[in-house]
């Protein structure tokens, strides 16, 4: 999606929702969704719970539910689980500029991991699960915008990301029917920014 054509869509107002809530949205995800948790801005949107974590990977993310999803369930009752992970599978942070993961397997462990989240919630089948997409975000334009001496030494790691976030899609659609669970694009309706009006920085505010 064009920077153009995001801001156009964030314009447009949000569909009203009728009926009666039956499931508690919960987002299981790294620190993209402190972004999205500061743009909370009526009172459906405050039913949403977040679960993040900063440099949370898809195995870390399992492991947090499989100790903490029983008390959870218990408190909120049935749950609509939205698993946004694989950012920080893809890439490593250092704690100032991100590089492109040089461990093998990332993609295949992701979706592994995935199911072993089907797994993990199948003693709760009033619960629901879905799998959001890896949103497209950039190693060249994160590490310039910190400042970094040669950003452009990072082309080569840029490409090699577009594919395997590509791949990752791919893998996860030949999956989705198997899994019979939605695997969504949520990054075409939730980029990650620390604001609405702040689109540059939501380019390149690769969020770990």
């Amino acid at each position: 999606m064009s920077e153009r054509k995001l801001q156009k869509y964030l314009k447009r107002p949000l569909p009203s929702i009728i009926g009666t809530k039956t499931h508690t949205p919960v987002v299981l995800t790294d620190s993209k969704g402190f972004n999205l948790w500061d743009q909370v801005s009526n009172q459906i949107e405050l039913e949403i719970r977040w679960w993040c974590k900063s440099s949370r990977t898809s195995v870390k993310g399992y492991d947090w539910l499989k100790q903490n999803i029983a008390q959870q369930i218990g408190r909120l009752d049935n749950i609509h689980l939205y698993v946004w992970l694989g950012t920080c599978d893809l890439t490593n942070y250092d704690g100032k500029f991100i590089l492109l993961s040089t461990e093998e397997n990332k993609i295949q462990q992701i979706t592994d991991t995935y199911q072993e989240i089907i797994e993990l919630l199948k003693p709760y089948p009033a619960c629901k699960i879905t799998f959001l997409e890896i949103p497209p975000y950039s190693i060249l334009d994160f590490n310039a915008y910190k400042k970094h001496d040669n950003p452009s030494t990072f082309k080569h790691q840029e490409e090699q990301l577009i594919k395997k976030v590509e791949e990752t899609k791919q893998q996860h659609s030949l999956y989705k029917f198997n899994f019979r669970h939605l695997l969504s694009k949520f990054c075409n309706r939730h980029q990650p920014s620390s604001s609405r009006k702040n689109l540059k920085i939501q380019k390149i505010n690769h969020q770990r």
